[in-house]
């Protein structure tokens, strides 16, 4: 079997698993949000041996050339040495905030515009993170999509669905939309 190594540790990796998965399963808070390479908020860096070409697909000519690669894409079948990209390397996410509302002393919503147009990936990625923080109380997810691009998305939000009995999720459609909802 393979062995994945991170931040001194090594690990046995498991019937070809990602390297996110192989992480999250032994305790790493690995940024990650859509688990489908579209967001890249998984990127890692291959110190020792090679990604599989599938997991560098999208990324820039040059991160491909200092051995960055999509932890969520990314399967072991060979031993791995990963480290955290350098911290210029990282993907980020900027936006505006449009409205700031006190719901209660305690409750404020936020509405927020992405500096650039972003699939649901990310705030799936959001409702993973609240979950793997025990987050209690109610988070509201709603995401208007185009309708060709929500396929897999929605896949996502059901799965998540069956794998927590505490989110209810649902799909509306409208004309050229699909909204996403999700409670938590």
């Amino acid at each position: 079997m393979a062995e994945l190594e991170f931040l001194g540790h090594t690990y046995t990796v498991e019937d070809y698993d990602t390297v996110l998965g192989t992480l999250l399963k032994n305790g790493h808070a690995v940024p990650n949000a859509c688990r489908g390479g579209h967001c890249h908020s998984c990127l890692m860096k291959a110190e020792e041996g090679v990604p599989m070409p599938f997991s560098q697909m999208g990324l820039a000519p040059e991160l491909v050339n200092e051995g960055y690669f999509l932890a969520c894409q990314c399967m072991i079948y060979a031993d791995i040495k990963v480290t955290t990209p350098e911290r210029e390397k990282r993907t980020r996410f900027t936006a505006m905030v449009d409205d700031k509302t006190a719901l209660s002393d305690q409750l404020i919503r936020l509405r927020l515009r992405p500096a650039r147009d972003y699939d649901l990936a990310g705030a799936l990625g959001l409702l993973r993170e609240a979950l793997h923080h025990e987050h209690k109380g109610e988070i509201h997810l709603i995401h208007l999509c185009d309708l060709m691009a929500a396929p897999h998305l929605e896949r996502t939000l059901s799965e998540l669905c069956l794998d927590s009995p505490t989110i209810s999720g649902e799909s509306l459609s409208g004309e050229n939309t699909k909204a996403l909802s999700a409670r938590l």
